[in-house]
């Protein structure tokens, strides 16, 4: 009988955006430029003055441009969900859907189970100079199920495609043995 387990996550307090840091550092610096060439514009269409001759102008763009730089760079090792917190674990076996080591639901009194998601951890997103992250955090799963007349969901991290595999190819058959399973 197989056991796996997983590490079940929640948004953190007060994130309002799901945007790393290396992209909030991109944006800096894309805003940034884009405020100095258009003040630099203004000031030369109505004054005849160009501000770029200016040191000050010089070190504010080089700044932007040093900050574009490093988010880009910055993204290819970052991850993405950096607005979710660990809030604890789920083990899955044939017989109950454990939470926490406190929470346990039997499989015979859970009228159906729905996975859905494809994340692995570490996965490469997309590639983007954008400074978005390139590896994913592994965390867009989700566990849904019904608990007497009671809909729980709790969203995981699939730490490794090896795990991910023991759940599709052991842990999922046993559990469809005693209740509906959904892969979505």
């Amino acid at each position: 009988m197989e056991k796996i387990s997983f590490d079940y996550v929640i948004p953190k307090k007060g994130v309002l955006y799901d945007i790393s840091n290396s992209e909030k550092i991109t944006y800096i610096g894309i805003i940034g430029l884009l405020l100095v060439f258009v003040i630099t514009a203004s000031y030369d269409k109505l004054y005849e003055v160009n501000l770029l001759k200016y040191w000050t102008f010089k070190l504010i763009c080089l700044g932007c441009i040093i900050c574009l730089l490093i988010g880009v760079f910055k993204g290819f090792g970052d991850s993405d969900g950096n607005n979710l917190d660990i809030g604890g674990i789920i083990f899955l076996d044939a017989n109950e859907i454990t939470i926490d080591y406190v929470e346990i639901y039997p499989i015979e009194k859970i009228t159906h189970i729905k996975f859905s998601g494809h994340d692995v951890k570490g996965a490469i997103n997309t590639f983007s100079g954008t400074g978005e992250p390139s590896k994913s955090l592994g965390a867009e799963n989700y566990l849904e199920f019904k608990y007497e007349q009671k809909a729980y969901n709790y969203q995981f991290i699939v730490r490794s495609q090896q795990q991910r595999e023991l759940l599709v190819e052991k842990v999922i058959p046993q559990l469809r043995k005693h209740t509906r399973v959904i892969i979505t």
